[in-house]
């Protein structure tokens, strides 16, 4: 069943539009970034100012230093976890012009033994700026 479903995923991407698939695409490798737990290797993702949203309340980075400095954290909380991948579902994607586009998913954090450290819903905000997609607002609510 799992080959089926992973069949369809591929070819229901096929038929996004160009910009839509440039965003999955900008996400996967952004995910594929953050699990090497470097933090510089991920703030070309991020164009500012960039809002994040959580259970915490909202913070609003005006640096690349402030956003560096907040992922380190976040980096060491997640190593501290064991956390090993994420899983995705009810993934969505709508793009608002052809420069603007929204994700929004719901996401679990799986450790080393398979077990959920964190579920959360998710919706990113990505703008082109400077010919690639980059994050501008994400949210990160607890479910």
């Amino acid at each position: 069943m799992g080959t089926l479903k992973n069949l369809v995923q591929k070819i229901v991407f096929i038929f996004l539009p160009s910009e839509q698939k440039e965003v999955i695409v900008t996400l996967q490798d952004y995910a594929e970034s953050f699990m090497a737990f470097e933090p510089e290797g991920v703030l070309g993702y991020f164009d500012l100012p960039m809002t994040f949203l959580s259970d915490d309340g909202t913070v609003i980075f005006t640096s690349r230093q402030e956003i560096a400095t907040y992922v380190s954290g976040l980096m060491h909380d997640l190593k501290e976890a064991e956390y090993a991948r994420d899983k995705l579902s009810k993934f969505r994607i709508n793009a608002l012009s052809p420069n603007v586009a929204v994700t929004s998913f719901h996401l679990v954090r799986v450790n080393r033994s398979g077990e959920s450290i964190g579920r959360f819903r998710a919706a990113y905000t990505w703008r082109k700026s400077d010919g690639a997609w980059k994050l501008v607002i994400a949210v990160l609510m607890t479910r």
